[in-house]
């Protein structure tokens, strides 16, 4: 009686078929490149690594042979439903690499049955407090880079690898818009746009000679920046006649994009 986890026993294989895998299995590979490649090769290792330990040879294999070995990751290995599902799809390709080549004549994968992955991540980020408390240890860090770091992770969703690939030269600004240029997977690139700025001393202010102290270099007041820095007192401070009443509404509004940053950033 053959056990679950038993594969299916074919004939001795000699060495010719294994060098006709390594040649499917770089036939495959051969169409990635990048980490895609590298984590394909991972998944493809698995797989045959499992066909080694029970002497199947992968060009052999049958379609009860892949519904073992899903159940030897989900049963033995214990992987979650979207690794299982991930690296049998490598298999799958593999073998419709084989069949596209003309290796095999039909793909043994086809009618296995694949399993369920929920649409919906179970993963859950971080919450408004819990990110604020990780940019607080992060600024609070004797490394510097720590900050910058998670904040790029946070706040423009990248991933580790495109992080730590940006550099300050992939800064730049596309219609108005400050934006980075990310390296994503397989080379593609993309423009991110970066978030408003919190203050405006983050970008370069153009402002007249004539037109009097800057109200953002101004120190800020406990009350806050509308009590502290009143539109009559920055005319004052200007030299200029101080008449709250006769202030334009659009100048006040101007003024307060002025205090808290740029118009539609957060304070």
């Amino acid at each position: 009686m053959m056990h679950f986890s038993e594969p299916i026993p074919i004939s001795s294989a000699s060495d010719a078929p294994t060098d006709r895998v390594l040649l499917a299995a770089a036939a495959y590979l051969g169409r990635f490149k990048g980490s895609s490649r590298e984590h394909t090769q991972s998944d493809l290792r698995c797989y045959l690594t499992w066909c080694a330990g029970r002497g199947l040879d992968p060009l052999a294999a049958r379609r009860p042979d892949l519904e073992l070995y899903i159940r030897w990751m989900q049963e033995l290995r214990r992987f979650k439903p979207s690794t299982v599902s991930r690296r049998f799809s490598v298999a799958a390709w593999f073998y419709r690499t084989c069949v596209i080549d003309g290796v095999l004549q039909h793909s043994p994968a086809e009618h296995v049955r694949r399993p369920s992955v929920p649409p919906e991540s179970p993963i859950l980020g971080f919450t408004h407090l819990q990110f604020e408390a990780l940019l607080t240890a992060a600024r609070e860090s004797a490394n510097r880079y720590d900050f910058a770091l998670v904040a790029m992770l946070g706040l423009l969703g990248l991933r580790i690898f495109e992080a730590t690939g940006a550099s300050i030269g992939d800064l730049g600004e596309e219609h108005g818009h400050r934006v980075l240029r990310v390296c994503g997977k397989g080379g593609k690139v993309v423009l991110v746009p970066l978030p408003p700025c919190g203050r405006p001393g983050h970008r370069p202010r153009h402002r007249r000679p004539d037109a009097g102290p800057d109200p953002a270099e101004q120190p800020r007041c406990p009350d806050g920046p509308a009590r502290c820095h009143s539109p009559p007192a920055a005319a004052r401070a200007a030299g200029q006649h101080a008449d709250h009443q006769a202030a334009s509404p659009y100048a006040e509004a101007h003024f307060r994009d002025d205090q808290f940053g740029c118009r539609g950033g957060p304070a």
